[in-house]
């Protein structure tokens, strides 16, 4: 009887050990965590770096290419073309700003998935321009190279931002399960 009991106190004495080191080398862990927690938050994205959606390259690339479409088209007398090129000119640093301004960035995505639209949709509506000849074939390609890698720059900041959710939410797990 004794061999028994000294048996199952030797096991209990050896579980506790083992749960013991399994909570210093978790204890560890997020010591390790929380002592670069401010390290993480500039790693992941947490801490943005601007300020408005004016200080974004891709909403100003994007005025820049609707201020040419605007003059480009001051002579044009396809008033429905003109018109539709203009708004979708418009459209995309708009989505941009708008999407900005909602504070979420899966809102954000959402809008500049829309502002990339338009950014094509645009690009579609310069080769029509080009080949009815309403602006010059030179002032056309610029502005199509112009609203293709506008398209590029924004299907790259949308890759980012999704990356940023997926890192936001790593961090979040790991909080909730410290807490």
């Amino acid at each position: 009887m004794k061999g028994a009991r000294e048996q199952g106190s030797k096991g209990a004495k050896e579980q506790r050990v083992k749960g013991g080191r399994e909570q210093r080398n978790e204890r560890n862990f997020f010591f390790i965590f929380w002592s670069h927690l401010e390290d993480l938050k500039t790693l992941y994205g947490m801490e943005s770096t601007y300020q408005s959606f004016e200080d974004l390259v891709i909403w100003q690339e994007g005025m820049k290419i609707c201020y040419q479409i605007y003059d480009a088209l001051e002579h044009c007398h396809d008033f429905g073309l003109r018109n539709q090129m203009e708004r979708s000119a418009v459209s995309v640093p708009s989505n941009i700003a708008e999407g900005y301004e909602l504070s979420s960035d899966r809102a954000f995505i959402r809008h500049l998935y829309i502002a990339k639209g338009s950014a094509g949709e645009l690009r579609t509506q310069l080769y029509i321009a080009i080949r009815q000849k309403y602006m010059s074939e030179e002032t056309g390609t610029e502005l199509l190279a112009k609203a293709k890698k506008l398209g590029g720059m924004i299907q790259k900041f949308i890759t980012a931002r999704k990356k940023r959710i997926l890192k936001n939410l790593i961090m979040n797990t790991l909080l909730f399960f410290y807490n």
